[in-house]
């Protein structure tokens, strides 16, 4: 059996900050970062920028979907930053 992860997710903006701990067992997502069945996936969309480990996402290598949105397997244990219009939004594996 599959150990549950704990992810901490936050979006800020210029008026405040959401943080939010997501588990892996139960939690469907929050803001850009989905659940899937093989783990979580980053959506990212059209215009913004990303970074994985502070360094940037090479978006054109990353799929397309019908949305717009570029998909990113999160890694477990990894910090990801999308940065878009005065948004950001960060996640890593709660401490």
């Amino acid at each position: 059996m599959r150990m549950s992860e704990t992810i901490e997710a936050a979006i800020s903006s210029p008026e405040g900050e959401v943080r939010r701990l997501l588990r892996s067992d139960r939690d469907d997502g929050f803001g850009l970062l989905e659940h899937d069945s093989g783990g979580w996936t980053l959506c990212i969309p059209a215009g913004a920028e990303a970074c994985c480990e502070g360094e940037p996402v090479d978006l054109g290598a990353l799929r397309l979907d019908p949305s717009g949105e570029r998909r990113m397997p999160y890694s477990f244990g990894r910090q990801a930053q999308i940065l878009m219009d005065g948004f950001r939004f960060e996640v890593r594996a709660a401490s």
